[in-house]
């Protein structure tokens, strides 16, 4: 949805809500917001802005901040599909809620230049003339936003690739994986005989050095079990996996596939063949 290009920030109603609440936060009867010729003013002594021009800011960020990243969506990011545009918008919205005080800092150091020169501002005027850095900042973090999201979608494309790989190459086996307590692995086969050098070698790889290459121990695992396809992963030594982000990877490609466990893999609760 496109918006006229002149933005109405507030009804009357708004104001005198803003007024109320700045006066019972503040306790101060120096401010007087009021609508002449269908436009909104805000009108300061020195004392009330000193106390309350960071809860304005804030509430300048309520009114703006939604409204203007619907315009920067519809004038910038009108190349995106419904589904990307909805997207995005939810995640710029919860942003602008979490990131409120900054937003609300940016627009404070606006008033603040805007109230040296007078004491009375034009909401309007001021939302669309003063407060460029502030848009631009909206802009950047919708554009973080969108590649949040395109990274998403790539990441769940890539789990679905190897759900499917491994679900079509099966091997119908059971595997064992042990982690020690510096988050290496061990991975044992149905008769509890330790296969994890045969099968990095059966890979055609080594497990990779994290300082000289960049891999990790997850990565590797990760390779060999999509290879390998198991039908059933018992993976033990919970608390010595640091990346909660690859535990929930594995669960997403092998589902109930793989079992978790706290302890260690107990040997002698097995019957080793």
């Amino acid at each position: 949805m496109r918006l006229l290009e002149r933005l109405i920030l507030c009804s009357k109603i708004d104001l005198y809500t803003l007024y109320h609440q700045i006066s019972l936060k503040h306790k101060s009867k120096h401010i007087k917001i009021f609508q002449k010729d269908a436009k909104n003013f805000l009108e300061f002594t020195a004392e009330t802005l000193s106390c309350a021009s960071f809860f304005v800011a804030l509430w300048l960020n309520e009114q703006l901040g939604r409204a203007e990243i619907e315009k920067i969506l519809a004038d910038s990011f009108d190349f995106l599909t419904d589904e990307e545009l909805n997207a995005v918008r939810r995640r710029a919205f919860v942003k602008l809620e979490e990131e409120a005080q900054k937003y609300a800092s940016m627009i404070e150091s606006n008033l603040k230049n805007m109230f040296s020169l007078s004491n009375v501002i034009y909401l309007e005027g001021f939302s669309n003339f003063c407060l460029q850095n502030y848009k631009e900042e909206l802009f950047f973090m919708i554009d973080t936003c969108l590649e949040e999201y395109w990274s998403q979608e790539e990441y769940q494309e890539f789990l679905s690739l190897l759900k499917y790989f491994t679900t079509i190459n099966g091997s119908g086996k059971s595997l064992y994986i042990d982690t020690n307590s510096n988050g290496q692995y061990q991975i044992f086969n149905e008769r509890l005989q330790d296969i994890t050098n045969q099968s990095i070698e059966e890979m055609n790889t080594d497990f990779i050095d994290e300082s000289k290459e960049g891999g990790t121990q997850d990565d590797i695992l990760l390779s060999l079990l999509v290879l390998l396809a198991p039908e059933k992963i018992n993976l033990y030594g919970m608390p010595y996996i640091k990346n909660k982000n690859f535990i929930r990877t594995l669960k997403e490609i092998f589902q109930n596939k793989i079992s978790f466990y706290e302890h260690n893999l107990d040997f002698s609760s097995h019957q080793k063949l």
